[in-house]
């Protein structure tokens, strides 16, 4: 087994779903989970709490509800910004030669295997819905490049 590789991407600030995340990934790199685990609990986590932050955001008061449309509103894709850059930090910590590399990329597959699953997102205003990891040219990658 290769050594641990400390990816220290948490904030004392994360909120329990970030931290949720923040260790599956640690734990990917690891190897004490793998990425098809790693990637369902990932899945779970986003779609949860893209869930709740619906059903909040649609229970506020109008004022409330201008203000999340100002840039508090977490839909998912804050979720994905979230995701992406914690990966691309681990990415640049992890030595190339090392086994988590080859771990990370199997959860980016594993992602992108999963059921497509739609979420709520609000965008001006307006309710559509988002398909989690659509990993296409055509969705630009989610902009995960």
């Amino acid at each position: 087994m290769t050594p641990s590789i400390p990816l220290h991407l948490s904030d004392e600030d994360d909120s329990d779903s970030n931290k949720r995340i923040i260790d599956m990934l640690q734990s990917v790199v690891d190897g004490t989970e793998n990425p098809i685990s790693g990637a369902r609990i990932i899945h779970d986590v986003v779609v949860n709490e893209c869930r709740q932050a619906y059903i909040s955001y649609t229970s506020t008061s109008s004022l409330e509800a201008g203000q999340m449309e100002g840039g508090v509103y977490s839909g998912p894709d804050g979720w994905m910004k979230f995701l992406w850059n914690c990966i691309g930090k681990a990415a640049i910590r992890i030595p190339a030669s090392h086994e988590g590399q080859d771990r990370l990329v199997s959860l980016l597959r594993e992602l992108h295997q999963l059921p497509k699953t739609s979420v709520p997102r609000v965008l001006s205003g307006e309710v559509t819905e988002k398909v989690l990891w659509d990993l296409t040219k055509e969705t630009g990658y989610e902009n995960l490049v």
